[in-house]
């Protein structure tokens, strides 16, 4: 897209140009050297020049432009990144492996200066009742259930002392407090299974990274074999809690360890992953990751996407 018209590009396989389809005397140039190995360079008839997938300028030194993302790549001819030769087009994209995660994972935690755990110490749930652990507590949405109990305290107190000033907004509080209840009760509900796994037996220790998520806007931890080398693929996620906007990047591990889960770790199962002697309270279910799959492939990509 350029200018607000699209065109494909078109090989001349007996020069090794390439050419606008339409053919609009723009003279398009693919080159190699940039953070992703190639970029692509179109001039217009007019002498103005775009180029697209550099990242890093020429003469710059840490200044980048974060034009480069890295996508699954196919390819139909012989000769092309990711093609093999005398096969036509097929489904196999790019893995995303290890390494590739691992760079991300490092690079993020670099930006937002995470390169070493913020985890507070807290309460061990296997030794002490789960209401006294400080990091359920944000499970349970505590300060904004006891704001509506406040304000419906007022309300009574308002009606009994002043009847006829009451103003009107005080009979949906009633409503209001008890819908309330009912999300402070579920989530009650939802810690306590927790705080229920979390105590059982450890599984088998595997590496995570930690990565985030600008869809989502959320950190999530992803799962490798502890076996698999830097070529092992993603075997699961689990999504973790940003904190409040003052300290938004508190409570997090660090950005490349191991862990070692306890519960099922199938798909929506409660999983909270034990890193050294502290729990990760997770924000949601565990979620199993299959690269065959394109949407798993998708979220993989998003999350390793350039700051």
């Amino acid at each position: 897209m350029l200018n607000g018209r699209s065109s494909k590009l078109v090989e001349d396989t007996a020069t090794g140009t390439w050419r606008l389809s339409d053919d609009d005397a723009s003279k398009v140039v693919h080159s190699t050297g940039a953070d992703n190995g190639e970029h692509w360079t179109v001039t217009t008839g007019d002498g103005r020049k775009y180029v697209f997938g550099l990242n890093k300028p020429a003469g710059a030194t840490a200044q980048r432009t974060h034009s480069t993302w890295t996508v699954p790549v196919f390819g139909d001819d012989s000769g092309h990144s990711k093609a093999r030769a005398g096969e036509h087009m097929t489904n196999e994209a790019v893995p995303v492996s290890y390494r590739e995660m691992a760079e991300a994972a490092v690079s993020q935690a670099a930006y937002r200066g995470l390169e070493e755990p913020t985890l507070r110490p807290e309460a061990d749930v296997r030794r002490v009742a789960w209401w006294r652990v400080r990091g359920l507590h944000r499970s349970l949405h505590t300060l904004p259930y006891l704001g509506v109990l406040a304000m419906s305290a007022f309300a009574v107190d308002t009606v009994l002392g002043y009847p006829d000033d009451a103003p009107f907004w005080i009979v949906f509080l009633p409503v209001v407090t008890l819908v309330w209840t009912g999300i402070f009760l579920v989530a009650a509900r939802r810690t306590w299974r927790t705080a229920r796994v979390a105590r059982q037996e450890p599984g088998r220790t595997v590496r995570y990274l930690l990565l985030h998520s600008y869809t989502s806007d959320a950190p999530w931890l992803v799962f490798f074999p502890l076996d698999g080398g830097d070529d092992a693929e993603p075997v699961g996620t689990l999504p973790l809690r940003y904190g409040p906007t003052r300290h938004r990047f508190r409570d997090l591990p660090g950005p490349v360890g191991e862990a070692a889960p306890c519960g099922k770790a199938t798909y929506r199962s409660v999983t909270v992953p034990w890193i050294g002697d502290q729990a990760a309270w997770p924000s949601a279910g565990y979620g199993e990751i299959d690269l065959d799959v394109a949407h798993d492939v998708r979220f993989a990509r998003e999350l390793i996407r350039p700051e």
